[in-house]
């Protein structure tokens, strides 16, 4: 037997601020669950190991950078990209 659904599922309220485009984002009101963040690596610096939680908005199609998710969020995410 496994659990099919236990509780509500993880949601986090966001604004869309574009801070993973440069800031152009559109202030759209969003409602994110852990399915719709995906793993981006710094355009900046071509080489750089660093990795960022983004989601993509589906207003204006920029990227908002998240922060602060619970660590189980990051693990799902992680997981998903390999």
């Amino acid at each position: 037997m496994k659990v099919i659904k236990k509780g509500k599922p993880w949601t986090k309220k966001v604004t869309c601020t574009g801070n993973g485009n440069g800031g152009a984002g559109c202030g759209a009101e969003l409602e994110i669950e852990k399915e719709d963040i995906f793993v981006t690596s710094s355009q900046a610096y071509r080489d750089s190991p660093e990795y960022y939680y983004t989601i993509t908005c589906p207003e204006c199609k920029t990227k908002t950078d998240i922060t602060g998710l619970p660590k189980a969020v990051e693990e799902f995410v992680d997981k998903k990209r390999r």
